[in-house]
């Protein structure tokens, strides 16, 4: 779950439910948002695909407002949208699932120091603070972000770092070494070139 607009994700979504998706955008495709009925949505198709009755980890895959994602490292208040649904309405949804034993704990993805402390005071007040376990940010050795501000905030909240692109989409793995390139057309910055281009072969 997160913003994302024209999700063909969320569209599947809706066809593992049997539900007709609202229509946005040019692609026709519905948008993937963080409000209430999205995030009950999403957890309902997730159980269903996973023929389970609950899920021990439900992640919010990154946030419904602007933050800087996939190699993106500044903020550009420029993009940020007035539109953004608000955490509080997020947390109170997971809270119900939570309530339903649907899932037991929630974890953060992409999320940044003020993301991470707006989330804590929302679950403090909805009474689901101990609910808030986990965090999956990127972390590599070429990207050590998470060692400075983000660090401090989920060492004081006992919020455990889930690790994504340790190997920073695979540049660390050597295989796109020019002495010794192994990479295949399917590898990922061969396939997808501007993808994190923050550290693709290509500049990196």
């Amino acid at each position: 779950s997160g913003y994302m607009p024209n999700s063909r994700l969320t569209a599947a979504r809706y066809e593992t439910l049997g539900t007709t998706p609202p229509v946005n955008g040019q692609d026709g495709l519905p948008d993937g948002r963080l409000d209430s009925s999205s995030i009950k949505m999403a957890c309902e198709a997730s159980i269903r695909r996973l023929k389970t009755d609950r899920i021990d980890l439900y992640q919010v895959h990154w946030p419904d407002r602007y933050v800087p994602v996939f190699g993106q490292t500044l903020y550009d208040a420029s993009r940020k949208r007035e539109d953004s649904v608000a955490i509080e309405e997020t947390a109170a949804a997971m809270r119900e699932l939570i309530e339903e034993g649907k899932i037991r704990y929630i974890g953060l993805s992409n999320e940044t120091p003020l993301g991470v402390c707006q989330w804590v005071q929302a679950c403090e007040k909805l009474g689901i603070r101990d609910k808030l376990a986990s965090i999956q940010n990127s972390y590599s050795l070429l990207d050590r972000r998470f060692d400075g501000d983000l660090n401090e905030v989920c060492d004081e909240y006992n919020i455990g770092l889930l690790p994504w692109s340790v190997l920073a989409g695979g540049l660390l793995s050597g295989k796109y070494r020019p002495a010794h390139n192994t990479a295949t057309e399917s590898c990922r910055f061969n396939k997808h070139p501007e993808y994190m281009s923050r550290w693709s072969p290509a500049s990196a």
